[in-house]
């Protein structure tokens, strides 16, 4: 029987390595440690390592990827992880790969992240705490948490640091029912009774941040009042909790039980209650009581004063802040742009006539005092210069040329589209968002005396930004006209456009501009396969495939899944036969798709015969994934009870996806009993959900 069949490769799962103890993978305490500090430096040592083409020790590894990671700089996190593919990663592979999970999940990389974390051969629980980790502090929340499911379905035991990370994920009113069952899930786990107190204290801490962020202020505060032993962290959380979600009053009335209990607030205490001042006279006051506790030369607390009071209109106040503050670093100086622009916004909701003032003098004043003395400049920076002021065409090209020169724009697109918003600004276009074109007369002459791809490109990323991509194309049309040869960035920025758009007239124009790229770029190919492929133009996509001189996996993944979109699962075969005949091995990832093409177009007999290939031939364990994809499979072709079967089967919990799979077969082949029995198991695991969330609250 099929699912007897299929349990075979259930009993081949491996065993994950969860004993090991959670590494630091914070950079390492050496003489060079501190070496890369810039993106340019970072180039160099990557290109002398590309041309020198030998296999460095694992620590200079490290020390080039901490600095990946620490910079933002995904394109030469990916050129060393190439370096150390082609040389080997020798003995320390899992130690080299989870310092590489580390720059992808820290840089936001998704899909890097993920095709590295399938393709390991052997993962430990650091490996899935840094892509957890990583993601939840890039902003990835959604991403964090699927690994978290995935690491718990594949029977790998979540530990304290997991649980933090998957918390530290949740996030919005959206997120609360995941946190719930993350609470529910650490009650479980009994970490809180075998643990010592301190790490127990640390998950309710955690506990009352999610909930915090989530929303549910009520349950935040019934997790902090059943932490047995309240720190400072605690208290600081709650505070928290309730001054960004806007309760001033009872943020303030925690503040006072904290003095009260006779605890000493901290620099962190008053970083969580500053934002619930909203007036000058509240910041005062709290503003008096850091100087009690001597923490006016704190960085972070002088700069937090320096932009409430900015936040509540008082930018005398926030000079004084700034001016007794630390202004040798950035950060300060970022404090005060940042107070100037929110004065300035507010001065212009009221129509002040200061705000002319404030928008050309103040912001730039500060900005060049900052460069005097010997300060570079940061995204932050950028932004807050950038949103403060209207600076003119001569000051923009100074703002601009800085913002590229430092590397900043090159990988902070919102400084591209803060620049390319400003642009529209300096030259008189901000009358009308309605459409780019309507102000093309205004402007079009000061692009066309230009021959910086940078002023181009950036207009272009500003029209994007609004949604107006015809408008972003034909200027990119114009440029063309005008002989500006475009950058990569331009032509992404162009190539989206078109994707959104589906015109398809203009991506194949593209196309040819980037006609090298596409051979030897992978993500450029990929994307060009992804824009033929939603355009119906299959023929165009595979040429794409056939020309790339480079691994095929990723595009034939891309070509898979357009396939398979398309019900054409037949080419979504062959697309994967080519790939194997370039020599390339398939990961979790293309199987996935390829199970869904066989979904999709109904091919059965070839479906199961993949299935069973990935661990027989390629030694790939099946994901909770690939057995919905089989799950599926059978239920659109009506082989419900086998479709039950391995349902019940699989090496995992199954969830309401598979459920709720099982449940669209039944109502498609007529099968009222089985549908009852999912419609059965949907209900009990809702109630199973909804009952362990609210069982216990204690700590």
């Amino acid at each position: 029987m099929l699912v007897k069949y299929l349990g075979l490769w259930r009993r081949r799962k491996k065993a994950l390595d969860s004993s090991v103890s959670i590494l630091s993978i914070s950079a390492r305490s050496s003489s060079t440690a501190s070496s890369i500090e810039s993106l340019p430096v970072l180039r160099s040592r990557v290109q002398e390592l590309e041309w020198n083409g030998i296999n460095l020790e694992p620590y200079a590894y490290e020390e080039l990827l901490q600095a990946c990671a620490r910079l933002s700089a995904l394109h030469e996190g990916r050129r060393i992880h190439s370096h150390i593919a082609r040389c080997g990663f020798g003995d320390r592979a899992l130690f080299l790969q989870n310092t590489l999970l580390n720059v992808y999940a820290k840089c936001g990389s998704v899909r890097d992240a993920i095709e590295l974390l399938e393709s390991m051969e052997l993962r430990n629980a650091v490996s899935w705490n840094v892509v957890i980790g990583g993601f939840a502090r890039s902003g990835h929340r959604q991403e964090a948490l699927e690994i978290f499911w995935k690491m718990m379905l594949e029977g790998v035991r979540p530990g304290r640091i997991t649980f933090t990370n998957a918390l530290l994920a949740c996030e919005g009113e959206e997120f609360l029912p995941l946190g719930r069952i993350i609470h529910s899930s650490i009650q479980e786990a009994g970490i809180t009774d075998q643990e010592e107190e301190e790490k127990a204290v640390e998950l309710g801490n955690g506990l009352i941040a999610m909930y915090g962020r989530c929303g549910d202020l009520a349950a935040a505060t019934q997790v902090f009042y059943g932490v047995r032993q309240r720190t400072i962290v605690s208290w600081n959380s709650i505070i928290a909790a309730y001054a960004q979600s806007g309760h001033s009053k009872e943020a303030f009335q925690f503040f006072k039980e904290l003095v009260a209990d006779g605890i000493k607030p901290s620099s962190v205490t008053f970083l969580a209650i500053l934002p619930a001042c909203s007036s000058s006279q509240e910041v005062d006051f709290f503003s008096a009581l850091i100087r009690e506790a001597g923490l006016e030369s704190d960085v972070l607390v002088s700069t937090c004063l320096i932009t409430t009071y900015g936040k509540a209109g008082s930018l005398e106040n926030s000079r004084r802040a700034f001016a007794v503050s630390d202004r040798s670093n950035v950060v300060t100086w970022n404090a005060m742009l940042t107070a100037v622009s929110s004065v300035g916004k507010l001065l212009e909701e009221q129509r002040s006539v200061e705000v002319g003032f404030l928008a050309e003098e103040e912001s730039l004043r500060l900005f060049r005092e900052m460069l005097g003395e010997g300060l570079r400049p940061a995204r932050v920076t950028f932004l807050a210069v950038l949103n403060s002021s209207s600076p003119s065409p001569r000051s923009w090209e100074w703002i601009h040329r800085l913002a590229f020169e430092s590397g900043v724009a090159d990988v902070e697109p919102e400084v591209a589209a803060a620049l390319g918003t400003a642009f529209v600004r300096a030259h008189g276009r901000s009358r009308s968002t309605k459409s780019c074109d309507q102000d093309q007369g205004l402007h079009r002459q000061e692009l066309e005396l230009s021959d910086d791809v940078l002023a181009w490109t950036s207009a272009m990323t500003s029209c994007s930004q609004k949604g107006l991509d015809r408008d972003s194309l034909a200027i990119f049309r114009q440029m063309q006209l005008q002989g500006v040869h475009p950058t990569s960035f331009t032509l992404a920025v162009a190539l989206e456009s078109c994707a959104k758009l589906g015109d398809y007239e203009q991506g194949s124009s593209i196309h040819c501009v980037m006609a090298l790229q596409c051979k030897s770029d992978e993500f450029v190919a990929t994307a060009l396969v992804n824009l033929y492929s939603r355009c119906g133009d299959h023929a165009a996509a595979r040429a794409v495939f056939d020309g790339f001189q480079g691994s095929t996996l990723v595009l034939a993944t891309a070509l898979i899944a357009g396939y398979s979109r398309n019900g054409d699962g037949t080419a979504a075969l062959q697309a994967y036969q080519l790939m194997q005949l370039h020599g390339d091995a398939p990961n979790d990832v293309t199987f996935v798709t390829i199970l869904s093409a066989c979904s999709h177009a109904g091919l059965l007999d070839e479906g199961v015969g993949y299935f069973q290939a990935m661990a027989a031939e390629h030694s790939i364990e099946a994901t909770a994934q690939h057995y919905g994809c089989v799950v599926d499979l059978l239920a659109r072709l009506g082989h419900l009870e086998e479709a039950e079967e391995i349902i019940e089967e699989m090496p995992f919990l199954p969830g309401s996806v598979d459920w709720l799979t099982l449940l669209g077969g039944n109502r498609n082949h007529g099968d009222l009993r089985q549908g009852e029995r999912a419609i059965d198991e949907l209900e009990r695991g809702f109630l199973d959900r909804a009952g362990s969330s609210g069982s216990k609250w204690r700590l």
